[in-house]
Parts: structure tokens; C-alpha cells; sequence
């Protein structure tokens, strides 16, 4: 039963990759890959075949380099590396990126009302974006392949930034009508507004 299912899925693989003709197809080997399929399989010696943007097979290395070697367009040999899944950070604060140095040294009241409030409160889009775009950048530098944005003022900017990066991400933009300290541009909408499906 075994041999017809691996039959089977090498046959899907085959016609993945030759319908992908088109695409470009690397083969990755001798890495320690690590998965999340059901089983969370990890393979200390192993191989890896992606077409496109689609990864076609893993598995064992000698397996898969003997299998799709002759169709790979670029062979690379991991010796010594991982591969693991895309990480997701679920809080990033994008519009700080920019910020970085103008408040490491307080406690949080004097960074939140002195220093971070009044920098994002004078952000403009053009900011939001820029500054989106480095964090983006140190994000997929670091592993991260998708992120929550915990609120910022120009989402828009934000937006057009990941975009660009092709980075996966759920946006949100801070609401805030109450508190002590609050810039007074960012009372103009009240969390009702906010929240209203437009």
C-alpha cells in the first residue's frame, strides 16, 4: 500500500514540476528540514524541490536529488543548514522601526506619552510606508513570512508596503478616544468609527 501511495505522489510531483515547465525549479539538499505536516517529520539529511513559488517534494536527500536532479534548473547543497517553516510574528509595531533609539532609555509612561506617542502622532503616510518597508525587510531577513501589525496610524502605507516586499500580513490601525497623554489628532475618530464596516 505504501509503494502505490509513494508511486501516486511521485506522479503528482512529476506533473507538478513539468507543469511548471515554465518555472524556475531549484533543488535544495542535505539540510536538516524540519516540517509542519501531521506527522511533524523531520529529515536530518534532506531534500527539497520547489517550482515556482510551490514546494513539488521533500524528502530524504539522496532520494530527491536522484529523482529531480535532471530537471532542477539550480542545485543547492545545504550541508550543515536547516530549513525550517516561515516564522509569523504576532506583534510588530511597523511604524516603530523608524523610531528605533528615541526612547531606549525610559520607563514606559515617559516613552509612551514624551517619546512614541507624539513621533507616530506626526507620522504621515509616506512614513508609515517607509518605515514599514525596513521592518518588512529585517522581518523576512529574520525568517518571518507573515505578521500582526498590533496598530498604527496610516495602514494604507503600510499596505502598499508589504505589498511590494510580498510578505503576508494582518493590518490594523490603532484606536485609541481615551486616556491620558493621547495626541489630539488621534481623538478625531472615536473607537466606534473605527470599527464600523466601511
Amino acid at each position: 500500500m505504501e509503494e502505490e501511495e509513494s508511486a501516486g505522489e511521485a506522479e503528482g510531483v512529476a506533473e507538478a514540476v513539468a507543469g511548471a515547465a515554465a518555472a524556475r525549479v531549484t533543488l535544495l539538499h542535505n539540510a536538516v528540514i524540519v516540517t509542519v505536516d501531521p506527522a511533524f517529520h523531520v529529515f536530518r539529511d534532506g531534500g527539497l524541490v520547489v517550482a515556482a513559488d510551490k514546494i513539488v517534494a521533500i524528502g530524504q536527500s539522496a532520494d530527491v536529488f536522484r529523482e529531480y536532479s535532471g530537471q532542477a534548473d539550480e542545485v543547492i547543497d545545504l550541508r550543515g543548514r536547516f530549513l525550517l517553516p516561515g516564522f509569523i510574528n504576532t506583534h510588530v509595531h511597523t511604524s516603530q522601526q523608524l523610531a528605533r533609539g528615541i526612547a531606549d532609555d525610559v520607563d514606559l509612561m515617559v516613552w509612551l506619552h514624551e517619546r512614541i506617542w507624539p513621533y507616530e502622532s506626526n507620522m504621515t503616510e509616506e512614513d508609515s510606508y517607509l518605515s514599514t518597508l525596513l521592518c518588512g525587510i529585517e522581518l523576512i531577513r529574520s525568517g518571518v513570512t507573515c505578521f500582526a501589525e498590533a496598530g498604527g496610524q496610516h495602514v494604507t502605507g503600510m499596505a502598499k508596503a508589504v505589498k511590494l516586499l510580498g510578505i503576508r500580513a494582518c493590518l490594523t490601525q490603532s484606536t485609541m478616544d481615551s486616556g491620558e497623554g493621547l495626541p489630539t489628532n488621534w481623538k478625531t475618530n472615536s473607537t466606534d468609527d473605527c470599527i464600523k464596516v466601511r
